[in-house]
């Protein structure tokens, strides 16, 4: 059952999920069109907006980002979160795709 396990584990990460380069490039185009315009281009936060809207846009590059888990990320991005309305019309590829990038900003990529 371990051998199982551990093919399962090869075959989903190397067959099935793209490579993260790629998948960061995916994901940064997505960001440009649907996350930029409130998180900003670097992910700190577009402060204008933020008054705008009277909301705190969290700093995507912070250690807190970079702490929480992939399921985390995509429940927000699936059903939003205070102000941040849902991402919707993505398919399970392009919110991992934009996972993969937010996850690079908080890593200083």
């Amino acid at each position: 059952m371990k051998f199982l396990s551990i093919g399962v584990w090869i075959f989903i990460h190397l067959v099935i999920m793209p490579a993260p380069s790629h998948a960061a490039e995916a994901g940064k185009t997505l960001y440009a069109s649907r996350c930029q315009g409130c998180h900003g281009p670097d992910g700190k936060g577009n402060q204008a907006m933020a008054k705008a809207l009277q909301a705190d846009i969290p700093d995507l590059t912070s250690k807190e980002m970079a702490k929480k888990p992939d399921p985390e990320i995509i429940g927000v991005l699936t059903k939003g979160k205070g102000k941040m309305p849902a991402a919707t019309g993505l398919s399970e590829k392009e919110l991992k795709d934009l996972m993969v990038y937010i996850r690079g900003l908080a890593k200083g990529k």
